[in-house]
């Protein structure tokens, strides 16, 4: 996940373990973020093979914003992620973007970070992690 200039890297061992709790769909809320991230990764499939017709690309665009929105509103923990990320973050300007960096491509790494966010939710309420701190790897 990149996060303003630098990247930000999870441990793989969590992101398999958030995956795995999803997968075994134990609670409501489980049922619901599995089925969010796998909406997450149709879209970024879709804005990836979308390239170069417009059309379905603008689709998949306001799709991906829509999804943003709710995801934004229904998981809190998204925004506390990306609050806590800025925090550690040595380069603290997470609103600069490149200059070549495309919506479709902006897009992407924002349903990433909904994406994160998610499972760290999850983590969290299975008593996985207690924290985002301990999910965060490294952050360059």
């Amino acid at each position: 996940m990149n996060g303003g200039d630098g990247m930000i890297i999870f441990y793989e061992y969590l992101i398999n373990e958030a995956l795995r709790i999803v997968d075994l769909k134990g609670t409501v809320d489980d049922i619901k973020a599995g089925n969010d991230l796998k909406e997450i990764n149709r879209i970024i499939s879709c804005l990836e093979v979308n390239i170069n017709i417009s059309l379905y690309v603008q689709k998949n665009i306001k799709e991906g914003i829509a999804l943003n929105r709710r995801l934004r509103e229904e998981y809190p923990e998204i925004q506390n992620m990306c609050d806590v990320i800025n925090n550690m973050s040595p380069n603290r300007n997470e609103n600069i973007k490149s200059v070549n960096a495309s919506i479709s491509d902006e897009l992407k790494e924002i349903l990433r970070t909904d994406q994160f966010g998610i499972m760290t939710g999850v983590l969290i309420k299975h008593n996985v992690v207690s924290d985002i701190k301990e999910f965060v790897q490294e952050i360059t």
